[in-house]
This record gives C-alpha cells, structure tokens and sequence, in this order.
C-alpha cells in the first residue's frame, strides 16, 4: 500500500474497489452529472458511456490534461461552482470532501447546482481507522517524520467519521444510502461494524 493518490493508477487493493464500488453506485443514476474533483477521468470515463458529464478541478494541470482526453470541464473550486442552480441530476465527488475546510460551503453549493430530487455521491476516508492505516503504512516505509497525532495523509485537511458525514448532510438532504468500505472485511461483519470502514459510501436526494 502506497501513497500514490496524486498518480493516475493505484496497487492498494483497497483503493480499486472501494471506486469500483462509487461507480456501480453512480451508474445505477442518470442525468447530467457533474463530478467535483475528477482527477484523471478515471470516473468520468466510466459515466460518459451512457451519460453526459462536466468535470469541476481546480488544478491547472489536471484540467489541460482532461481537456486533451476530450472531456468538458470547468476550472474552479467546489466552494464557489461556476455553474447555474439546479444545473445537474447527479452530483459526484470521489475522495475529495476531505481535502475541503469549508464543507458545509460545498454542500451548500452542491444543493444549490443539483435539480429538484437530483442525487449526489460522496466517498470520503473514515477519519480513525484511515488515519491508522496511513501511519502504519509510514511506520512500514520507515518513515517517521510525521507525529503520531497528526494526520498522516498529504492534502487532507478534514477527515470525518461516519457520524459526521451524516451530519454533514442532512440539514437540506435526504440520506438514501450509506455503505461502509472496507475490502478486507466480509460485508456482514463490515455490516455489524461499520465503524471499521476504511471508507464511507453516502448516497443523498435533495429535498
């Protein structure tokens, strides 16, 4: 398990299936949707074979990139989305609310692009055992130059546990699914304890 999140393929097992399992989630939607964060395109790539998609980045790189690969996307953040209200079906964001200080801003705003019962689709580490994973895998690296109370992940600002990630939503939102992920673990025991994810899966309808 290596931290190669910011390089376009990863060899944590984890880490496949834990997308694989956003975009069968994803694709059971259709609609416009738009994905905050996309990165490479990886999940873009998947939608657009039956859906169309605009991709939100705000890394310069990243959006020439995308735009040579032949998507549609938009430089921005997700705090202030350059996109008119109630614009989209689905919403998406993969592993990015974490990077974020200003949730409850990204929220508003992803409330306020989504159409009347339009879905979004959150996946997002489960703050503690995600944090033990991460300094086992620096203490495994022999890597001892980050404390042991701070959070061991580059970029990451505001992990949230699954309490928090429900909170997070349901002032305007109405939670319709929530998966804990965790591939090491069969799905009835992940089922009895849920605190156990590595990640969580949030599926939410805007009232």
């Amino acid at each position: 398990m290596a931290q190669i999140w910011e390089s376009e393929t990863s060899n944590w097992k984890h880490r496949n299936e834990a997308r694989q399992a956003f975009i069968l989630k994803a694709k059971s939607y259709s609609g416009n949707f738009l994905e905050i964060g996309p990165g490479y395109g990886r999940v873009m790539k998947e939608i657009a074979q039956n859906n169309p998609i605009i991709g939100l980045e705000m890394d310069d790189e990243l959006v020439e990139l995308l735009k040579k690969r032949q998507f549609e996307v938009y430089k921005g953040v997700a705090e202030s989305m350059p996109f008119e209200d109630n614009s989209f079906d689905v919403v998406l964001c993969e592993e990015v609310i974490e990077h974020i200080k200003m949730q409850s801003t990204v929220i508003n705003e992803v409330y306020r692009v989504l159409k009347s019962n339009g879905v979004a689709i959150f996946t997002t580490p489960n703050k503690y055992i995600y944090r033990t994973l991460m300094l086992l895998n620096n203490l495994r690296r022999f890597d001892f130059t980050i404390p042991i109370y701070k959070n061991p992940t580059p970029g990451h600002v505001s992990e949230l546990t699954g309490k928090e990630l429900k909170n997070l939503f349901k002032k305007k939102f109405d939670i319709i699914d929530f998966k804990p992920l965790n591939s090491y673990l069969q799905k009835a025991i992940l089922h009895k304890v849920p605190f156990l994810s590595i990640n969580n899966l949030i599926v939410v309808r805007k009232r």
